[in-house]
């Protein structure tokens, strides 16, 4: 490109149009206007001297084939730099390079049965113990409540670092000294209501953590109130539903009905932590169950070879 520069503004600025006069159709003399940067450009060109411009033809052509070329040997030297990165041992060992995803399957491809007879000719004697087959569901719903326990657990979080921070609070007002029973003293009612209890149904746990929650409503030797009024702790309306269950009272159903009680906004979120958690872990012993978490059109295979998945992925 220096080389085509060095060509062509010699011959732009070389007898150009500049401010000289030049006679125009009817006779009269006028003076190009013609100055600055302009004069290196090929408007600069003397129409008497057009012959240049084949000179701007020229180098045009020779910059475009130059382009190509670079082009052509970089695209040339990334396929073999990828090439001999895919061949490395260090990556066609990895699972992630002889796994491909398959996207669109038809219903009746979407089983696992279905799929390894459709792929095994890419192994070594159709041993379809060497394919591994993963059909994509639909875990909308176990997604739902992972999110809704995250929210609550944040909320958690936050209600217990204010009660934490106004007890701190108090506490250097008054100067007291703490004794170390006290420093190790819960202030809020653990929420590991469930330990020990994995044997437990799950009836058998939504019933003790019905009477954690009862008991930490009541609960009023915790060690925040010794410094703090309880009125101090946010509280949360709730509505007793016709399962049972309580649930807070929402601004955009003032016409529900059933029985309604003020509860301390922590213990209530205790609670509610604990029963999502006890319905995840019910969902994730049955990931594999079709009515609540449906097949989609994709699946994950993992074959026993790079090449047989670069086989695979070439159909």
């Amino acid at each position: 490109m220096a080389i085509l520069v060095t060509v062509l503004l010699p011959i732009n600025y070389n007898k150009g149009k500049g401010n000289r006069l030049h006679s125009t159709v009817d006779g009269s003399l006028e003076r190009w206007n013609v100055a600055g940067l302009d004069t290196l450009s090929w408007q600069n060109v003397d129409p008497a001297r057009t012959n240049r411009y084949w000179a701007h033809l020229v180098c045009a052509i020779i910059a475009v084939v130059w382009s190509l070329y670079r082009l052509y040997h970089e695209k040339v030297h990334f396929i073999d730099v990828r090439q001999r990165f895919l061949t490395s041992p260090e990556h066609r060992l990895k699972a992630s390079a002889r796994t491909i995803l398959v996207t669109n399957i038809p219903s009746e491809y979407r089983s696992k049965e279905a799929l390894e007879a459709l792929y095994d000719v890419f192994v070594d004697n159709d041993d379809r113990s060497r394919l591994t087959v993963w059909v994509n569901r639909d875990y909308k719903p176990l997604r739902a409540l992972v999110a809704r326990r995250r929210s609550l657990r944040h909320a958690l979080e936050k209600a217990e670092l204010r009660i934490l921070r106004l007890v701190n609070k108090e506490f250097r007002k008054k100067g007291e000294a703490v004794c170390a029973n006290d420093a190790v003293e819960k202030t809020i009612r653990d929420s590991s209501v469930l330990d020990g209890d994995d044997g437990l149904h799950s009836e058998q746990l939504q019933q003790t953590i019905t009477r954690a929650f009862d008991e930490d409503c009541s609960n009023k030797s915790q060690l925040w109130h010794k410094y703090l009024k309880p009125s101090t702790a946010a509280q949360v309306s709730l509505i007793q539903g016709k399962d049972g269950k309580w649930k807070t009272v929402s601004l955009f159903k003032p016409w529900a009905s059933g029985e309604k009680r003020m509860a301390p906004k922590i213990a209530w979120l205790r609670s509610e932590v604990a029963r999502l958690t006890i319905r995840i872990d019910a969902l994730l012993t049955d990931l594999d169950n079709e009515e609540l978490f449906k097949k989609q059109n994709s699946a994950f295979i993992q074959f026993d070879r790079q090449m047989a998945a670069h086989m695979a992925c070439s159909l």
